[in-house]
């Protein structure tokens, strides 16, 4: 794809970012739908597809925030926010399990009592198939989205619409066959193949916050790789390479590279080697969508190294 893909990226995902607010605003309806019929009409198995709704929501957000913050190419990535953002996102998550949890725990003390299943009508189907036809139309969004702009985010998010869209099916078929048969067992087996969705999208979740908060999204292996090429590149310029930082988000990277230049060089020459350096580390791998490039004074630099090593070493 070359240079041409990455000269092209801000555009990207900036055009990608509107697929995603198309994909979240959807997701969202289906969470609202799902929420109204099950106060209507009680089920344990739409109440498990709720939760799924709820935890894809989540996800949903996260994705656009992600491809919100890639997107700002001439700022520096915040990350910061996406620490607050992984962390009330676990907070939320652990609340609706938490709520999820009480429900059932009382839906199980039910069952003991009487033996009767709690999906009593065909209600419920109404949320299931508008679920079901809602994640169909997401899927085929985000996948004619990455054939457009070949952004690998967007890619995750039409393969997992295709897995909610098949979860949305075996919901229906569960509170078809639990109202015909009247079977708490049939309703147990149905909420808790629902409940494998649930994980799997948990999991995804958890996988990535965890990552971000230990600091293990650091690849340590693009990061010498791009070090390397940049030294390899500029061995001949004015500046010393002296940093380089690699971490994944999503299913994308954001570089930021730390460049130590003569004190002479100008703002012009600054901004030529900002755009030089970004579109070289750009061009080493496709997934890098963001690239933070900070200069300083070379002699500066290493005045401030020398006075903290006195500082160690004491009068």
């Amino acid at each position: 794809m070359g240079v041409m893909f990455n000269t092209n990226v801000e555009l990207r995902l900036r055009s990608a970012r509107e697929g995603f607010i198309k994909s979240a605003v959807l997701s969202f309806i289906g969470l609202i739908i799902e929420l109204i019929i099950v106060v209507i009409a009680p089920s344990i198995i739409l109440l498990t597809d709720l939760l799924h709704w709820s935890v894809d929501t989540v996800l949903e957000v996260i994705f656009l925030l992600v491809i919100y913050l890639a997107s700002r190419i001439g700022r520096k990535f915040p990350w910061s926010i996406v620490i607050i953002e992984s962390i009330s996102v676990t907070l939320a998550l652990l609340v609706i399990l938490g709520l999820y949890g009480y429900f059932f725990l009382d839906y199980i003390s039910s069952i003991v009592g009487t033996g009767e299943v709690s999906t009593s009508s065909l209600t419920p189907l109404i949320a299931t198939v508008g679920g079901g036809v809602i994640t169909l139309l997401m899927h085929v969004i985000q996948k004619r989205n990455y054939q457009q702009y070949k952004i690998e985010l967007l890619k995750l998010d039409a393969q997992h619409a295709l897995i909610d869209f098949i979860a949305s099916i075996l919901a229906s078929l569960g509170i078809v066959l639990t109202y015909l048969s009247k079977n708490y067992s049939v309703e147990l087996l149905f909420t808790f193949m629902s409940m494998i969705f649930v994980a799997h999208s948990l999991f995804e979740v958890f996988k990535d916050v965890m990552k971000t908060l230990s600091g293990a999204n650091i690849d340590y292996e693009l990061r010498a790789r791009v070090k390397e090429l940049l030294i390899d590149e500029y061995k001949n310029k004015n500046l010393e390479i002296d940093d380089v930082d690699a971490r994944k988000i999503g299913s994308f990277y954001v570089v930021s590279v730390k460049i130590l230049v003569d004190p002479d060089t100008t703002i012009n020459e600054i901004h030529e080697l900002r755009r030089r350096i970004t579109r070289s580390i750009r061009n080493s791998s496709e997934l890098i969508y963001h690239v933070d490039v900070r200069f300083y004074p070379r002699h500066k630099a290493k005045a401030r190294l020398k006075g903290k090593r006195r500082k160690k070493l004491g009068p």
